[in-house]
């Protein structure tokens, strides 16, 4: 897993270095995607799971849509599942 405190510089290469890349990028005279969304999506997703630290037990995102360039994404269905922090563990990351 790559580092969740991403830029959005970085997740737009991450995109780029996508196999359907292409796709998203006018592929067969279609509309170029928005990929700057999708980058500011997937960074504040990263953002979220950081933030959360150990109480996010799970996260996805199923599907996101990418729309044209300019209109943003959206998403399908998300989940987040939090759980408890023991005390022990936040006292260790509080220092």
């Amino acid at each position: 897993m790559r580092d969740p405190s991403l830029s959005h510089e970085e997740a737009l290469a991450l995109i780029r270095e996508l196999k359907t890349f292409p796709l998203l990028d006018g592929f067969r005279g279609r509309p170029r995607a928005d990929i700057e969304a999708l980058a500011s999506a997937i960074v504040a997703f990263a953002r979220m799971a950081t933030e959360l630290g150990s109480r996010l037990t799970e996260a996805e995102i199923n599907r996101i849509f990418v729309l044209p360039e300019g209109q943003g994404v959206r998403a399908a269905d998300g989940v987040a599942v939090i759980g408890e922090v023991c005390a022990e563990a936040a006292s260790r990351s509080r220092g």
